[in-house]
């Protein structure tokens, strides 16, 4: 399979995720998933240079790093958010999308 092909496929899949989940980047999982490694990282104790450096942001930055989950992509990842104690209020109060 060429690469042209392969990347098309690629944008479809997230363009139909899109469109099959369109409120996800503002609703946040109410459980956070089996394998979310920031609720792994946690519990093991482990530090993640990136949400050390994120921790070092404004509040409002924090809030736009917000991602959705890659387990179940229609809404934003539970652990990650409960990490930097981010709300659905919170993303609605600054327009993330």
């Amino acid at each position: 399979m060429s690469l042209k092909i392969q990347i098309q496929k690629h944008l479809q899949k997230h363009r139909d995720i899109e469109l099959k989940y369109p409120n996800r980047h503002n609703e946040i999982h109410r459980v956070p998933c089996k394998n979310c490694p920031s609720i792994i990282d946690k519990i093991n104790g482990t530090v993640d240079p990136e949400i050390e450096d994120v921790k070092l942001l404004s509040r409002k930055d924090q809030i736009k790093t917000v991602f959705c989950c890659g387990w179940r992509p229609s809404k934003l990842c539970k652990g990650y958010c409960d990490e930097f104690n981010i709300t659905e209020k919170n993303l609605l109060t600054n327009h993330i999308s």
